[in-house]
């Protein structure tokens, strides 16, 4: 891990008012924590949606359901997804992270809003 994606956490914790961060890459673990009690924004809501597939996020960071290389979301209701595709991404330290379906259906919802700060096993898709 450089020294600029350490910097980058740490605005990432700054700049999002987290109490603390992590990331691991190439078997070196970072993490920060800011000391004092922190106010940090709260994460989108977890939906449940009964008797669906969800598709949910495996990285904390901003929810990007259109990736910023094109115009058009990556899936829109009534889409067909296969196990494999992404349904959006997670911007994270600068990266962006896909959001991957583990298996196939047609999406029902789109339970995630663009630009939304989001936890880890946050609600995407639903996917009937």
């Amino acid at each position: 891990m450089t020294l600029e994606e350490i910097e980058a956490l740490a605005a990432r914790l700054s700049d999002d008012g987290l109490a603390e961060i992590e990331r691991e890459t190439g078997g070196i673990r970072v993490l920060l924590k800011r000391g004092g009690a922190v106010a940090a924004p709260a994460a989108a809501p977890v939906a449940e949606v009964p008797e669906r597939t969800v598709v949910k996020t495996a990285e904390f960071g901003v929810l990007r359901l259109v990736h910023p290389q094109r115009s058009a979301p990556e899936v829109s209701v009534g889409d067909r997804v296969e196990a494999g595709d992404y349904v959006a991404f997670v911007e994270a330290a600068g990266q962006l992270v896909p959001v991957v379906a583990e298996t196939s259906g047609t999406v029902a919802e789109v339970l995630g809003e663009d630009g939304a700060l989001v936890g880890y096993a946050a609600a995407v898709v639903a996917l009937d």
